[in-house]
């Protein structure tokens, strides 16, 4: 495959996500990843990535411009984008369905 694919992984910047972003790319079929993040609680320097194979798009999967902008040109997406929070969650019971829909569009 000339170039490879394009992934794009949304809350790749969580704790155990930059595992995930590595692992594609080992992958020999794996061109590019574009990782979107609002870095709420994943931090982008996790990412040990080779920045020539990595585009990080920091923001929200609620920004629709930039959901637009990070998955344009994927040939799939992995969505993990979450509120990692019960506390949080419980707290904001519509917080989490929401965002986990309204970013998925």
């Amino acid at each position: 495959m000339i170039g490879g694919l394009r992934v794009t992984v949304t809350g790749g910047a969580g704790f155990i996500l930059p595992s995930l972003v590595s692992c594609l790319l080992r992958n020999p079929e794996i061109g590019r990843v574009t990782v979107m993040d609002d870095c709420s609680t994943g931090n982008a320097r996790l990412l040990r990535s080779d920045p020539a194979e990595t585009d990080f798009h920091r923001g929200s999967v609620l920004d629709p411009d930039l959901l637009d902008q990070a998955t344009a040109r994927a040939d799939a997406v992995v969505r993990l984008a979450a509120l990692p929070s019960v506390p949080q969650s419980v707290l904001e019971p519509g917080g989490q369905p929401s965002r986990e829909r309204r970013g998925r569009r």
